[in-house]
């Protein structure tokens, strides 16, 4: 929306993703700096060289290019509940509050909780925070959120 200041996280995230592109762009020069056959008296670029042409960090570079996973990648393997799960979970709750039946925190927990208990690992639950990191940290509701303001 014109006009409209984008939020701290919004512009935290905007940065990470440029950061994770530029270690991807970097990754993928060095592996085709060592693929490339030399003449006599040719060098390779090392790690030094092409985190210093893409602005990141050598060791983590180095890291990423040895197999290992980024931060955010991490992060994300860490979820109980995966992007798309919450994605119906959300829809579900929105779907009941339309037709009248507003879910309360305890129901809402149990529905995920509900989702976890059909994976192999049973007796898991969501956590003790799960529902505020839910409401204010996932991008769905954000996204519900600003349709909701744009609808008349």
């Amino acid at each position: 929306m014109p006009g409209r200041a984008l939020s701290e996280r919004v512009k935290k995230q905007a940065c990470h993703r440029a950061e994770n592109a530029r270690y991807q762009s970097a990754i993928d020069e060095y592996n085709i700096e060592q693929m490339r056959t030399l003449g006599p008296g040719g060098k390779k670029r090392g790690y030094q060289t092409i985190a210093d042409k893409w602005n990141v960090d050598k060791s983590v570079l180095h890291r990423l290019v040895q197999g290992g996973t980024s931060l955010s990648t991490f992060n994300v393997s860490k979820r109980k509940l995966t992007y798309a799960e919450e994605h119906i979970l959300i829809d579900f709750i929105l779907e009941s509050a339309d037709q009248g039946f507003l879910l309360n925190l305890t129901s809402i927990e149990q529905h995920a909780n509900g989702v976890l208990e059909g994976r192999d690992k049973p007796g898991e639950s969501v956590g003790k925070n799960w529902m505020g990191r839910l409401v204010f940290g996932s991008p769905l509701t954000k996204l519900e959120k600003d349709r909701n303001q744009t609808e008349p």
